[in-house]
């Protein structure tokens, strides 16, 4: 196991099987620090599901991978049938390949783990409709983004590490957290959300593989 901390603000643990996220994981946390501190007021990860996986796509070039989003391919029904569909993202990292299916979910409360363990489980099986090429590793990645009530006036640190504390009991293979501490109390200026705040993101991934 694999584990770089910074404390609350950022961080991953990774399998041996994922090892080659290593610099990946590096990447993807320090764009979306950039991102923060660059855009004010906004943040990349409270948007939808094809723009928080750009930010991993991008973290593989950046690391010295490449990556290919939202791509046609064939995808495998239950009754055997293929149809034409489009995955979310293949990454090739120093020689490794992955195929993965993303998806999003939202956290205000640690007791919402099955919620965020359902979620994944949708991811893994998507990425399992997806054609396998030798060698090829089809991963499941949920984007989880806690959102704490203005009304909570406990510290949003404590907050966070019980979150953490939550999702890493998860079964993964990756397990990665960023809290930039410019946004750690972000609010939408207006609309449904405005209540809450959205401090920073996680990211469980898991094989299906194996």
């Amino acid at each position: 196991m694999i584990h770089v901390s910074y404390g609350i603000q950022r961080g991953f643990l990774l399998s041996k099987s994922l090892a080659h996220w290593q610099p990946l994981l590096e990447e993807w946390l320090l764009m979306i620090e950039r991102y923060c501190s660059v855009v004010e007021q906004d943040a990349p990860y409270w948007y939808n599901e094809r723009a928080t996986t750009s930010l991993l796509a991008g973290a593989a070039w950046r690391c010295g991978g490449i990556a290919l989003e939202e791509f046609q391919t064939e995808k495998q029904t239950e009754g055997e049938e293929r149809i034409k569909g489009r995955a979310d993202l293949r990454l090739v990292i120093a020689d490794n390949w992955d195929s993965i299916e993303a998806k999003v979910s939202y956290l205000s409360d640690s007791h919402d783990t099955p919620r965020v363990v359902t979620r994944l489980e949708q991811a893994c099986e998507d990425v399992k409709k997806v054609p396998k090429a030798e060698d090829e590793l089809r991963i499941g990645v949920l984007f989880c983004c806690p959102e704490i009530s203005v009304s909570d006036y406990g510290p949003v640190d404590m907050k966070l590490e019980t979150f953490r504390a939550a999702l890493m009991s998860i079964k993964n293979d990756a397990f990665a957290w960023c809290f930039p501490a410019i946004t750690r109390e972000l609010t939408p200026a207006s609309g449904q959300y405005k209540d809450y705040r959205y401090p920073g993101l996680f990211l469980l991934a898991r094989i299906v593989d194996l």
